[in-house]
């Protein structure tokens, strides 16, 4: 990796480290792959967030439900383990959504 690549990366993960605790503090979040999942399909969710490691299948799914309903889905330049912290949580977090 080039360090532009690194500092754009960087760039990315703060941005959406910021958003992701703002939903947070708003208590507008839901965590976790099957949970995201029945929010998508109730279409009460505006955004969702996959870490980098999340499994294809859970992409392949999410991202399919996520089309139905027209939100966007954000690769969050880390892995489950970071997204964990980010969201202050004593476990790895795959998948999460910003309600509505």
């Amino acid at each position: 990796m080039t360090q532009d690549t690194d500092i754009t990366q960087d760039a990315s993960r703060v941005a959406q480290s910021t958003e992701i605790r703002a939903a947070l503090k708003a208590k507008k979040t839901v965590v976790g792959v099957d949970d995201v999942i029945s929010a998508l399909q109730k279409d009460a969710v505006s955004k969702v967030f996959l870490s980098n490691n999340t499994s294809q299948k859970v992409k392949e799914r999410v991202t399919y439900y996520a089309e139905l309903t027209g939100t966007r889905v954000n690769v969050f330049p880390g892995n489950s383990y970071d997204l964990g912290v980010v969201c202050k949580k004593p476990f790895m977090v795959s998948a999460l959504a910003v309600k509505k």
